[in-house]
């Protein structure tokens, strides 16, 4: 869900609205999400919920995971240092998202819940373009544990693709050269 704090008044609101909203990449990113608008000054809840986001100016951008135990996630084009052009903006989004995915699935993998941290390492790979090793890398690594728990030589070949993978995309991938060495040594 993306909620989007804003006021009548607001000159970046208008401008977010004029030339952010209807361009064609941060359109194409946000119809993946439920969209929220608020009016931190249309009433009391309103201004609640600003404070509970941690809002401290106009407009403000949250992406927000109510399915997640994840805090929301606060990006925007209008920075100190300047703004950002709308493809910018929409690739942020995009890294975003696609890093609390990759963050709640470390967690999972800590937790030994290598089922589903595969699921949020997917997640996060149709995301970015940015970390397609490492997020390969974590898979291979998920099915690499599960093989040796299970004793699974089918997870062993899923762990081996996913580390060839993630070396393809990055030959410099230090983590996958030795994941796939500690594989051959288990053959």
């Amino acid at each position: 869900m993306i909620v989007y704090f804003n006021t009548t008044w607001c000159p970046w609101c208008r401008r977010f609205n004029e030339k952010y909203r209807p361009h064609f990449r941060v359109r194409t990113v946000f119809d993946n999400f439920v969209k929220v608008s608020v009016n931190p000054e249309g009433g009391d809840q309103e201004c609640r919920l600003f404070e509970q986001f941690g809002g401290g100016g106009y407009p403000g951008f949250f992406i927000a995971f109510p399915a997640e135990d994840a805090p929301p996630v606060s990006v925007s084009p209008f920075r100190k240092d300047g703004q950002w052009p709308p493809d910018r903006f929409a690739e942020e989004v995009r890294e975003r998202v696609a890093t609390t995915y990759e963050r709640t699935g470390i967690t999972l993998a800590r937790d030994s819940d290598c089922d589903s941290a595969i699921g949020y390492f997917e997640a996060a790979l149709e995301w970015t373009a940015r970390r397609q090793a490492a997020l390969n890398y974590n898979i291979g690594r998920c099915y690499h544990v599960q093989a040796n728990q299970r004793r699974d030589r089918d997870l062993l070949t899923r762990a081996k693709s996913y580390y060839e993978k993630a070396l393809a995309q990055d030959s410099s991938h230090g983590a996958s050269r030795k994941a796939l060495e500690a594989l051959a040594d288990e053959r």
